[in-house]
């Protein structure tokens, strides 16, 4: 892809938190992201706080503008709802000299 020719990336990463081949955290996403959001681009990433935590030097670069919780409800079994854990989406942008906000209710 071209660089700076993205508006926006929405995405849901892996959170590689378990042992199952596909949970797998691709190396160099974010970066790959930020060379070709546009310099006013903005990516929403889905994930749990331990993800976030745990691959923060991944984030590193990128200026977190706010954060919005989803409340998962627990499942009646494990089959139900394997990952009962509250989810965060970090909307993001790649410049961290950008000033970012938002407008409370």
């Amino acid at each position: 892809m071209p660089s700076e020719s993205i508006d926006a990336v929405v995405t849901d990463p892996t959170y590689e938190q378990t042992p199952l081949a596909w949970d797998r955290w691709p190396d160099g996403w974010p970066t790959e992201v930020a060379r070709v959001l546009k310099p006013t681009g903005s990516m929403l990433v889905f994930g749990t706080l331990r993800m976030f935590l745990d691959r923060r030097d991944d984030f590193h670069d990128w200026r977190m503008a706010q954060d919005i919780v989803q409340e998962k409800q627990s499942g009646s079994s494990m089959l139900a709802d394997r990952f009962p854990q509250p989810k965060a989406a970090l909307p993001t942008t790649p410049d961290p000299r950008r000033e970012v906000s938002h407008v409370r209710p």
